[in-house]
């Protein structure tokens, strides 16, 4: 895949200031334990438990992707501050979670160590990357969606993170180049395609 192939959007300030809400929200759950579910099935780390912005990161994403394909984040996205069921929303016939990097050079697409011992159990059909400038930059709020990759592919074709990486991930986490997702434009053929065969 190539740089044509991704789809860019800006997230409005008003869904920034709704996502930064979200991720103070989100954390607050954890702090008073509202998000127990996470914390039984293993999903915790300083991220995830203390960090507003690493929150706030991943719903601007969600808000990107939703936007790229077509739909509407207000709506369409649940913004309730607990754990949700696997997936950010439906396109194309499938549950789409999406997964969000705001490194100025990040190219993978990761899922995270704390969920990777029940990945086959979280429900979900395909993984979007998504790419967001940091905020405290001019250029906050604006996205690109880089790929994506059915459930089962991603397992396949994933990497888990080693000791001593360059790159500083997180040991055990899953990983896999962004050149090695499907086309966006594919997706979105896809959901045409689904609302032909619907009519």
């Amino acid at each position: 895949m190539n740089q044509n192939n991704f789809i860019s959007t800006t997230v409005s300030p008003q869904l920034l200031d709704r996502s930064r809400r979200y991720g103070l929200g989100v954390c607050e759950n954890y702090k008073h334990g509202k998000s127990e579910r996470s914390r039984l099935t293993g999903v915790t780390n300083r991220l995830i438990d203390k960090d507003p912005i690493t929150q706030m990161y991943g719903k601007i994403g969600e808000c990107a992707a939703a936007q790229i394909c077509g739909l509407d984040p207000n709506t369409d996205l649940d913004w309730r501050t607990h754990a949700d069921g696997g997936w950010d929303f439906i396109y194309a016939g499938m549950k789409i979670d999406a997964k969000t990097t705001p490194h100025p050079k990040g190219k993978l697409l990761i899922w995270p160590s704390t969920k990777a011992h029940y990945y086959d159990d979280v429900d979900f059909n395909a993984l979007l990357l998504v790419w967001c400038a940091k905020q405290n930059t001019p250029y906050f709020g604006n996205c690109e969606a880089r790929g994506w990759i059915l459930k089962d592919a991603f397992k396949e074709k994933c990497w888990p993170a080693q000791h001593g990486d360059p790159r500083k991930l997180e040991v055990g986490s899953l990983c896999l180049e962004q050149d090695r997702l499907e086309s966006m434009d594919d997706l979105l053929w896809l959901e045409e395609l689904s609302r032909n065969i619907a009519i």
